[in-house]
């Protein structure tokens, strides 16, 4: 039954299908098309409040205006549809366009689509807002796919979101929540990326910018800022691959932190090490040659050949005695840390004349015994300006 503004609509065109009620009084439209789910024989059917379809070489729009369907047993239950067959041009299925062309409009949207689920609804509903598919068949033509497609032209002053992701989840909510989630399933033949962002090469310009901790990989155990499952790999481009650790100032100086990677990157001729203060203290080279620029200070075990060294301690001090003719003296020196059975080495940085000496050994704890020798016959005073060096291994 059609009827042209019949009493009590607000429609000029009123469509209504077989039913009891008007359920969709509340409604203000130029063409108003109603199919109530009391209809007879639903079962198994299809029925459209509104339909357009658009076959054509020109641009012509499948359905413009507002189609809402209440149906109970049918099995797809479409607000709206549009359907575009043609064979060269652009086909949109469902266009929506807005303009806002006040100072006051506080919000211009395209289209809007909402799921919203009952109280009794069955446990296993899967809620979707927008869903899109693509089916391509063409085997010879390259072809191009874009689930969504987002372009965004003019000046903006404020913020600028691609797609924008907001959820509001109830306290009582026990699902896993995901602000977006991809998944591809393609041959081994297929370059397949989950997330694909390209951002730009200037300072100013990011392909992600994440806020919150990040994970990469399957499972994980801790609270830390970035967690990654398995090995990674850091590329070389025009500057060397490695990682910057900054201190408390967070300057983007050479000086304001440490950085580990490649000290040099040409091939066969690699060096990694660790710089810091604007200098690089520890280099390793391919050919196992290790550079330390600095004191090495060793709290545990040095392996050399088959044998290791747990200990080494290193004691300068002065001799300034006087030895008696043709006998020994034997002085003691403290050393902090040394054990009796320690390697002893004794050295003088200068020519210490006819004295002799004749053992070094780790007398005691943390003490070293010297035994001197003058073979001369008259007294002999050792050189006090002369610096004695002992040092320990263990």
């Amino acid at each position: 039954m059609t009827e042209i503004n019949p009493q009590g609509t607000a429609n000029p065109i009123y469509s209504r299908g077989v039913g009891n009620t008007d359920i969709e009084s509340f409604y203000r439209t130029s063409i108003f098309a109603e199919i109530p789910s009391t209809t007879p024989n639903t079962t198994n059917k299809t029925f459209t409040g509104l339909l357009g379809l658009a076959n054509s070489n020109g641009a012509n729009a499948g359905i413009v205006g507002i189609g809402k369907t209440n149906l109970s047993n049918s099995t797809y239950a479409i607000g709206t549809e549009g359907r575009v067959s043609l064979l060269q041009g652009i086909g949109i299925g469902v266009a929506g366009r807005a303009f806002a062309s006040s100072v006051a409009s506080d919000e211009a949207i395209g289209g809007q689509f909402e799921s919203t689920a009952l109280n009794n609804t069955n446990g296993n509903i899967k809620l979707v807002g927008i869903e899109s598919s693509l089916n391509s068949n063409f085997n010879t033509i390259s072809a191009t796919g874009h689930g969504i497609e987002t372009r965004i032209l003019g000046n903006f002053s404020q913020f600028v979101y691609g797609n924008s992701v907001q959820m509001n989840l109830g306290s009582t909510n026990t699902a896993v929540a995901y602000g977006g989630h991809f998944s591809i399933n393609a041959p081994v033949s297929s370059q397949t990326f989950g997330i694909y962002s390209f951002g730009g090469t200037t300072s100013n310009k990011y392909a992600a910018w994440l806020n919150g901790r990040v994970r990469i990989g399957s499972t994980f155990a801790s609270n830390d800022m970035l967690e990654v499952e398995g090995v990674g790999r850091f590329r070389h481009t025009t500057q060397n691959a490695g990682i910057w650790f900054n201190n408390q100032a967070n300057g983007l100086g050479a000086s304001d932190g440490a950085f580990i990677g490649m000290e040099t990157a040409i091939v066969n001729s690699e060096r990694f090490g660790i710089r810091l203060g604007n200098d690089w203290k520890l280099t390793v080279s391919r050919a196992g040659v290790t550079a330390i620029n600095g004191d090495l200070q060793i709290g545990g075990t040095i392996g050399v050949g088959g044998g290791t060294i747990t200990k080494h301690i290193r004691v300068e001090t002065t001799m300034g005695i006087v030895y008696p003719a043709n006998n020994f003296t034997t002085l003691t020196v403290t050393a902090i840390g040394a054990a009796v059975g320690d390697n002893v080495i004794l050295n003088f940085t200068g020519d210490i004349g006819s004295l002799i000496i004749s053992q070094v050994w780790v007398s005691a704890t943390n003490t070293v015994s010297v035994k001197i020798y003058n073979p001369t016959g008259s007294s002999n005073a050792f050189p006090n300006s002369i610096p004695v060096r002992i040092i320990l291994t263990r």
